[in-house]
């Protein structure tokens, strides 16, 4: 995988959103936004050095949840309550422009595959609720090794969802640490495009087979 330029990254943290909350270490977006020459430098020689490493340091993978209750009686229900993961800023950062790249990638490719063959080519969005709670990372290094990426890429990437700890915040205090074993966090900007890649491998197995029904006005097949 090839690293980013100093200005690439610096693009980067030019267009972080402002308003988001910030992760358990507190560093805020104008923080990163307002660093002097030299922090930058220091800054994106560190990005470079976990790229090249592809190792994330431990203090990324601290996850802080903020519960928020949804628009219906509590009921001492936890389904009653959305969870908001609070993520390091430079982390994000980090997971945009790695997002960025990755899509490029399999549009340009979807792109160029639909110009040789003469295909017609359809591209969707979806909403899939809470789909990325039962993403399996085992799974999802599978599925990612299937469309053959740059192992130094998927490294990185999985590296993001292993050894996580996250911690809740209350009314009174933060609880205890504990230990995320499965899904992905939602409050990364990559996860749409790594869903997609990993239900990806099943519809096109059923695609293969012709499994499934066809609705039509005639009926259904």
């Amino acid at each position: 995988m090839d690293l980013l330029s100093h200005e690439e990254w610096l693009d980067v943290i030019r267009n972080l959103p402002k308003s988001k909350a910030t992760g358990s270490l507190g560093i805020f977006t104008k923080m990163l936004q307002h660093l002097s020459p030299i922090a930058h430098d220091i800054l994106y020689y560190l990005i470079c050095k976990i790229i090249q490493l592809n190792y994330l340091p431990k203090q990324w993978k601290e996850a802080t949840v903020f519960p928020i209750t949804k628009p219906k009686p509590f009921n001492c229900e936890l389904s009653n309550f959305c969870p908001i993961i609070l993520l390091e800023t430079t982390c994000k950062a980090l997971i945009i422009l790695l997002n960025c790249q990755l899509t490029l990638t399999i549009i340009n490719e979807i792109i160029q595959d639909a110009i040789d063959n003469n295909n017609e080519l359809w591209i969707l969005s979806q909403d899939m609720g809470k789909a990325y709670d039962r993403v399996n990372t085992f799974q999802l290094q599978k599925a990612i090794d299937r469309i053959k990426l740059p192992q130094q890429f998927t490294h990185l990437i999985l590296d993001l969802f292993k050894d996580r700890t996250n911690q809740v915040i209350t009314a009174y205090s933060k609880m205890s640490a504990y230990n995320v074993i499965t899904g992905i966090d939602q409050g990364e900007v990559i996860l749409p495009i790594l869903w997609y890649i990993y239900y990806n491998s099943l519809l096109a197995k059923i695609n293969k087979q012709n499994l499934g029904y066809t609705i039509s006005r005639d009926g259904v097949n």
